[in-house]
């Protein structure tokens, strides 16, 4: 399956059809221990539909999961006017949104295959947007369901090997009726036509098309409190369904799981205009916003934070505590500085050293300053922007300044 990690503590939905696709699905995810929601969708012009329906009974009793069945015949049926593929689709979305909610679920898991992808791919390219699969991507939003293809990378041959491989029950006859009826007809009509080499062409254009977004997965996630960083400005220039896989493959590395609810909020902390923000995500996991950065944090008390100070004069914060209301001057900070602007260091940050322009977290590094304190250490910006002022540190960081007075909370036993 793709790389997406599962947790046995979330509510997983399946659209499962008793197909080959979705019965190895089914099978993969009870390997590895989850036991998801079954979702099966009762079409009455499928060949042999009795047998579709016991044979996904009998699997759900014997894997003690739970199935939920729509039955179409319920539901005004499609005019002349109206492929019965669209039609199916819509009835079915609309009934996995209903699931969704019902169970509170964490993630819908559908078996698209490659097959699947080359045909989203190629309706793409003759300019049909309403198409049978809204996205090829692994992950992404759909009215408010995160949308998981584990199988992207399987062929529907792979599939049919797989099944026969672990003795797989699945229905041959709905394998038939889901090509003629329900798929799109570039699949049906197309993608299955196609022959070795033909299949390999396609599958190289659109990596070639998407080699820039799949260089960026590859560099996403957080090895670290504060390591790995997304750039806000270049999530925000890919799609919705791009953004979704995007930040979801991003907090997994932490093993969170987000829900549509916690995109659209991290969506507004992007553009909150604040400088400096945090999302709790799960646990002690956090979203930190730092300027035009996204980062993960596990740390609560090393979270970035802006302040300004306006005139001489003190503050109080939960890092450190001033008074500057006899002057700074003893900082090299001038009252013509203010307003000045006091925060955590970017990864671009630079300060003068002996006349020449060293990275701020290169010099924390050569003082040895603990980890967790590089975090936080506070750096003074005058009312231009530029960084005037950056506390020297050192064990206990007890300091003899004549006006002044700074004194950082966060104590720093740990290396």
């Amino acid at each position: 399956m793709s790389d997406y990690k599962f947790s046995k503590e979330l509510t997983y939905l399946v659209a499962a059809t008793y197909g080959p696709d979705s019965m190895a699905l089914l099978d993969m995810l009870d390997k590895k221990g989850i036991k998801p929601i079954c979702l099966f969708v009762m079409y009455h012009n499928a060949t042999n539909l009795d047998e579709a329906v016991s044979g996904m009974k009998e699997y759900c009793k014997q894997k003690d999961l739970v199935l939920e069945i729509l039955d179409t015949a319920s539901l005004p049926q499609p005019d002349e006017n109206t492929p019965f593929y669209r039609w199916a689709r819509l009835a079915r979305y609309s009934f996995f949104s209903e699931m969704y909610k019902k169970y509170n679920a964490d993630g819908l898991c559908l078996a698209h295959c490659q097959d699947d992808v080359l045909a989203v791919y190629l309706a793409q390219q003759n300019g049909q947007k309403d198409h049978e699969h809204f996205g090829a991507n692994v992950i992404n939003e759909y009215k408010g369901m995160i949308v998981i293809r584990p199988l992207v990378n399987y062929t529907y041959e792979d599939i049919l090997e797989y099944d026969r491989i672990n003795n797989v029950p699945y229905s041959t006859n709905m394998a038939k009726y889901e090509d003629m009826f329900t798929r799109n007809k570039v699949r049906s009509e197309v993608v299955d036509r196609l022959n070795e080499a033909e299949r390999d062409q396609i599958i190289q254009q659109i990596r070639d098309k998407n080699v820039e977004q799949d260089d960026f997965f590859a560099n996403v996630g957080a090895k670290a409190d504060f390591g790995d960083e997304l750039n806000i400005r270049e999530i925000f220039a890919l799609s919705k369904d791009e953004f979704a896989e995007t930040m979801v493959k991003f907090v997994n590395t932490k093993g969170v799981h987000l829900k549509s609810s916690d995109l659209e909020a991290i969506r507004n902390m992007c553009l909150d205009g604040k400088p400096t923000s945090s999302l709790h995500l799960a646990k002690h996991v956090y979203l930190i916003k730092t300027w035009d950065t996204l980062s993960l944090g596990t740390n609560p008390e090393a979270l970035p934070y802006t302040y300004v100070l306006e005139k001489p004069g003190k503050l109080d914060t939960d890092v450190f505590s001033l008074d500057f209301s006899k002057g700074a001057e003893d900082r090299n900070i001038k009252e013509s500085d203010y307003p000045l602007t006091i925060r955590t260091a970017l990864p671009e940050d630079v300060t003068d050293i002996g006349g020449y322009l060293t990275r701020i977290k290169e010099v924390y590094i050569e003082e040895e300053m603990p980890l967790r304190l590089r975090a936080i250490w506070p750096v003074f910006l005058n009312k231009k922007g530029k960084i005037i002022y950056v506390p020297r540190y050192k064990r206990g960081f007890v300091e003899y300044h004549r006006l002044s007075k700074l004194t950082i909370k966060v104590k720093d036993e740990e290396k």
